[in-house]
């Protein structure tokens, strides 16, 4: 600090009117020097630690029953059967409508023999039939559902050509 600036801050300090300007100038002067001015210092004492937060994770939704790895509700075997979708050869079954095939024989779903007898659904006798272009026999209810020149049959459905025309068989229900 030079002579000059001493001195006025001496006359200042003697000063009494301007004893309080001169200390604030003084404390603001070691503040600078320390390089803190008042916001920033304001800044640091407001400042607070967060403490880190925990989430808890979200669980997903339970699978839908017919999809849940449990044999439940009306389910005849795991997650078929019922009033899940019909279930494949070999798996548990009540009647010929828990089968994909559409034959149940004591209580496990088979495929069935052409010609064999695969029972009475309630409304006519049925038969077992290879759908046209292949796949799976199964029973089906001798009562065609709806014939075409195509073979667009539902998914429970099966298409079976006799001559030119398609025939589309409903899969035997049971009873």
């Amino acid at each position: 600090m030079d002579a000059e600036h001493f001195d006025t801050l001496a006359r200042a300090l003697i000063d009494g009117r301007s004893r309080r300007g001169a200390l604030a100038s003084l404390v603001g002067g070691t503040l600078g020097l320390l390089g803190l001015t008042g916001t920033e210092s304001k800044k640091k004492k407001k400042k607070k630690q967060r403490r880190p937060t925990t989430q808890v994770p979200i669980s997903p939704p339970p699978p839908p029953p017919c999809a849940n790895g449990i044999k439940d509700g009306s389910e005849t075997d795991v997650d078929c059967g019922g009033a899940c979708p019909r279930c494949a050869d070999g798996r548990n079954c009540a009647t010929t409508r828990d089968c994909a095939s559409g034959y149940c024989n004591g209580g496990t779903c088979i495929v069935c023999n052409t010609g064999s007898g695969c029972g009475f659904d309630g409304s006519a006798e049925c038969f077992c039939q290879q759908p046209t272009g292949g796949g799976a026999k199964f029973c089906a209810n001798t009562i065609p559902v709806s014939r075409g020149s195509s073979c667009t049959c539902a998914p429970d459905q099966i298409c079976v050509q006799l001559d030119a025309t398609f025939y589309c068989y409903q899969r035997c229900s049971g009873i």
